[in-house]
């Protein structure tokens, strides 16, 4: 802030020299033998107008100043504070806002090219994808139906590659919308339920190849939320339950012959006011998450000691599902111990009164019955 104290540190040199004049006035006068009446009043004149002088400049600096400070760190685009000033009235500020405005210009035409850029690079990216699913989708077919002999023994897992390569295409996709989401967003009231159970559909073959046995436990279901964006960000999820999984069963309810469990619970949050948030959490039974890694698995890259040792990770897995969150206004937190699994938590904003579900079992219209 602008403050009186160091404002007069600034004008220490006039406030000097002006003190040295009154002084060499006022003994000019005393030698030429003017009253001591005079000689008073020239000098509360003198020092009058030195006060008043350094008052009306103190506040006019002061107000602009704390003006353009208050606003440079409240702006979320500080280089843009010169659009919300008003042009001061004195030389210095008039120079120091032309200054701003200046580089507020240059900044935002710097701004407008890195976008501009960006735009393109998603373009790219969106259309790469497009052109790269025909193919996937073609291959996929020629596998599942075994065209041009393909060794029965083998099929499954080609099948299961293809589809690894196409959710890191997906990955890819929503790596690059993630940065303008504007184009790609619609948040409305959705159901939970729907969301884990086409989430499963979608990753049943995953599931199924790596022995896992879904428990759905939903409590409160209906939320706001983008229904694409959730599938998404809970395929994630699923893939990395599978990726980081373990031998044997260490979850109640997972199949006795050394299966796995994921489980979806939900429940409502009281928040005051008749206000609710409902929980969404995903339970794997996996190896967990290193307490040195916990903090960090959202960040972007980041894969910590599981994925440098266990898999061949990229670290952009979690970081896409919370950059999705952030958007959607959707809490995610994660809460783990070595060799006990790990719980990943969805909070979503207010949703209505609703009625409970409980399911269980591995996929909706499909059984799988451990032996």
């Amino acid at each position: 802030m602008y403050t009186l104290k160091g404002y007069l540190h600034d004008k220490a040199l006039f406030l000097l020299i002006g003190l040295v004049a009154l002084l060499l006035i006022d003994g000019a006068l005393t030698t030429s033998a003017f009253p001591v009446e005079a000689i008073t009043f020239v000098s509360i004149v003198f020092l009058g107008a030195m006060v008043l002088t350094l008052a009306y400049d103190h506040q006019h600096r002061r107000r602009f100043y704390n003006e353009l400070m208050r606003s440079s760190s409240q702006l979320p685009k500080g280089y843009l504070v010169a659009d919300v000033l008003d042009i001061p009235d004195f030389t210095e500020g008039r120079l120091a806002y032309e200054a701003l405005a200046k580089a507020g210009k240059d900044m935002a035409d710097e701004v407008a090219t890195y976008r501009l850029a960006a735009n393109a690079h998603r373009d790219y990216v969106e259309a790469w994808v497009h052109e790269v699913k025909t193919p996937l989708a073609a291959a996929t077919l020629i596998v599942e139906n075994g065209i041009g002999g393909i060794d029965p023994s083998v099929r499954a897992d080609l099948t299961a590659e293809l589809e690894r390569i196409d959710g890191y295409v997906e990955q890819a996709l929503y790596f690059a919308r993630s940065t303008d989401v504007s184009n790609d967003y619609l948040i409305k009231r959705v159901d939970l339920l729907d969301i884990v159970h086409a989430a499963l559909r979608r990753n049943a073959r995953l599931l199924i190849a790596a022995g896992f046995t879904p428990v759905i436990a939903l409590q409160d279901t209906i939320v706001y939320a983008d229904s694409k964006w959730m599938g998404f960000i809970l395929g994630q999820v699923i893939a990395n339950a599978v990726r980081y999984r373990q031998s044997g069963s260490r979850t109640p309810g997972a199949c006795d012959d050394g299966g796995h469990s994921i489980e979806f619970s939900s429940h409502a949050v009281e928040t005051g006011r008749d206000v609710r948030e409902v929980v969404l959490q995903v339970h794997d039974d996996g190896v967990g998450i290193a307490a040195g890694d916990l903090p960090r698995v959202f960040d972007k890259g980041f894969t910590g000691d599981n994925g440098r040792v266990r898999a061949k990770s990229t670290g952009m897995g979690l970081f896409l599902c919370k950059t999705l969150c952030d958007a959607m206004g959707v809490g995610i937190a994660a809460t783990s111990e070595p060799g006990a699994g790990t719980v990943i938590s969805f909070t979503f904003p207010q949703s209505g009164y609703h009625t409970g579900v409980l399911e269980k079992g591995p996929f909706p219209h499909e059984e799988k019955h451990c032996q």
